[in-house]
């Protein structure tokens, strides 16, 4: 975020308006560490309290959730909590004592309500159930006066320097809470002058979308995750944290944030329809310059694409401010789901999408992809989150949903720092008892002089057995070939090598400072030596000599990944037909493709089928690849 420089360089008091005593650390905890000891900081709680303390049906089911049974002393251990947790940051609390939306009370409720609220306590509650009222995202009449009294006393807190600035919560989710506190803080300060957090966990769903965002055309920033001190922080909310937290890795995730900016910027898309030397010249300069680059979104990537599924067009879209490229969108045209559609290049091999943007202004990337509805279907896939949020709030029509999850691992300040106590034991022991025996060399380039290697590595893996073995694919081959023709250090190329024979192999591509760990599989007669997690741990530390700062783990979550890393971040898919049969089909086909991950057991009997698939293929064309595609294990774009 860029404005972090200005608010530490001007010592600016920054003031995090959290509806309830939890939402400002869950939401933006990072952000406040980092701030820390830097600026002053305040944290200003607004509902507080459990007023009467009676329960309707959606209070006991949240007093159960935290066990309790007793309103009244669970908010006496929240302040406590919040109070303990905000003093190890250094920021000074407010608690404002306004009743929680599951307690607050109608103001005059009819006679007949207050006599039926002797027995059920919901007719005399202005949110009786917390599904159709509170989380509605409406603000009831009776509850608009709480704009102006919490906006009025916000202000005198804050007092009248001009050298303050305020968060407080976008909404997501639509609790009303989160939308009063939103809603009072515009009216203390204008919505120009307020950055809003993306509200966790609510923000989590994707699908739903937050139109406020939108109708103010607010501009993202995301402020990264580089240390496990937030989910600390969060986990001294005892008596919150799991029944808040679904799990505790999201907490991992690039926290959101959201603000007006002042200056509008006009953007011109162009269309191309092949490369010539000055759209290459640009989109280098782009790729060198864009925070959002990775190895997929590179002109490397897609000429390499090109060159080896030969399609029959190209579709380029590339938008300009002035003459200078600040985002570009490269596409083949092919089928997808035996639909004719706008696709990123690379059918199941790429990681990553291929939206390249110079910054997360929306209006680039709503400018790429308005353009792209009028010339047909588009079905992009791998999304990193805040470019398919950003694309899902801002666009009208678009379908969305769940791709992948990638997950990754910030080398600093120790790489080994998340492995577990047994399997560090365990690695330790064989790196004793086969001491000297192990060696990792890597090589930078030159994949066609060590494919045959790790052809031969594969070949005697698990992945044959699981029929994952990918280099047995010669459209594999033929697409790394061009690439190294291209760039021939594309990739970096690990062999762990046991008594002098190569074991175990582990390639991928160094972009800026991060390095993708592409692929790896051992040999199955030297399991014992678990030379999977050894070459891991080599790999590692020639990481941090070589300066690279991230290595993500490419798609899949998996228990091997996660013995090394808690890190993750979620990808997502985007698509678009102006045909609502077309947007009926892929919607239908991706339901089935989530019913069948959720069932593990499934995987196995559909890879015994996809020999006979295969065979189908053969004899009747497209609708059997079209399957194949659905039911495929492994890596699927």
């Amino acid at each position: 975020m860029e404005e972090i420089k200005s608010i530490i360089e001007n010592k600016t008091k920054c003031f995090f308006v959290s509806p309830h005593l939890d939402d400002a650390v869950f939401s933006a905890g990072e952000f406040m560490l980092y701030l820390s000891g830097k600026v002053d900081i305040a944290v200003i709680n607004i509902f507080t309290s459990c007023g009467d303390a009676k329960n309707s049906l959606s209070a006991r089911a949240y007093l159960k959730q935290c066990q309790s049974d007793d309103a009244k002393k669970l908010f006496e251990v929240r302040i406590d909590e919040d109070q303990r947790t905000l003093d190890s940051i250094d920021a000074k609390v407010y608690n404002l004592g306004y009743t929680e939306a599951l307690w607050r009370r109608k103001k005059a409720p009819h006679i007949v309500r207050k006599i039926l609220a002797k027995y059920l306590v919901e007719f005399d509650r202005l949110h009786p159930i917390y599904r159709l009222d509170i989380n509605s995202g409406k603000v009831k009449k009776e509850d608009e006066e709480l704009i102006d009294k919490i906006a009025q006393e916000i202000k005198q807190i804050t007092g009248n320097s001009k050298n303050i600035q305020i968060f407080c919560p976008v909404a997501n989710g639509d609790h009303v809470d989160h939308v009063l506190v939103r809603e009072a803080c515009r009216k203390a300060f204008g919505g120009d002058q307020l950055i809003y957090w993306s509200d966790v966990p609510y923000s989590l769903n994707i699908a739903k979308k937050n139109s406020y965002i939108k109708d103010n055309g607010l501009k993202t920033r995301v402020f990264e995750i580089k240390s496990d001190r937030k989910i600390k922080l969060c986990q001294l909310y005892e008596s919150q944290f799991k029944q808040v937290i679904p799990d505790q890795k999201i907490l991992y995730r690039p926290e959101v944030f959201y603000l007006n900016e002042k200056n509008k910027r006009s953007f011109q898309v162009q269309i191309k329809t092949s490369i010539d030397g000055n759209l290459l010249v640009q989109w280098k300069e782009l790729w060198n310059e864009s925070p959002f680059k990775n190895f997929f979104n590179s002109p490397a990537w897609f000429l390499a694409c090109q060159r080896t599924f030969r399609p029959k067009s190209i579709f380029i879209l590339a938008c300009f401010e002035d003459t200078k490229m600040v985002g570009i969108l490269p596409l083949f045209i092919s089928k997808k789901y035996q639909v004719k559609t706008y696709v990123c290049p690379g059918n199941q091999y790429f990681d990553n999408s291929s939206v390249l943007l110079i910054d997360q202004n929306p209006d680039i990337l709503i400018s790429l992809i308005d353009e792209l509805s009028k010339y047909g279907n588009f079905y992009l896939c791998e999304l990193e989150q805040t470019i398919a949020n950003i694309a899902h709030t801002f666009i009208k029509k678009l379908g969305v949903t769940k791709s992948s999850i990638c997950v990754y691992l910030p080398l600093m300040p120790d790489p080994c720092r998340y492995i577990s106590t047994r399997n560090n034991k365990v690695i330790l022991k064989t790196l004793k008892e086969e001491q000297g025996n192990f060696e990792l060399k890597t090589f930078s380039g030159n994949m066609r002089g060590h494919m045959e290697t790790i052809a031969q590595i594969e070949s005697e893996s698990p992945k044959k057995a699981e029929d994952k073995d990918i280099f047995s694919d010669p459209l594999l081959r033929e697409l790394y070939i061009n690439l190294e023709k291209i760039n021939e250090k594309s990739f970096t190329i690990n062999l762990l090598y046991y008594k002098n024979e190569p074991i175990c192999y582990r390639y991928g591509f160094i972009y800026g400072n991060t390095y993708l760990d592409s692929n790896t599989a051992y040999k199955s007669t030297h399991s014992y030596l678990i030379p999977g997690k050894i070459a891991a741990l080599f790999l590692l530390g020639e990481l941090v000599k070589m300066g690279i700062g991230k290595i993500d783990f490419s798609r899949g979550d998996n228990r091997f990944k996660r013995e090394f890393t808690p890190y993750s971040y979620q990808q997502y898919s985007i698509f678009f037909s102006s045909n609502p049969l077309v947007m009926i089909w892929w919607k239908s086909l991706k339901r089935l493709k989530d019913e069948i991950e959720k069932r593990s057991y499934l995987f196995e009997k559909i890879r015994l089928i996809r020999q006979i698939i295969n065979n189908i293929n053969s004899l009747s064309g497209g609708v059997a690849n079209g399957i194949q595609t659905i039911f495929a294990s492994g890596k699927t774009a």
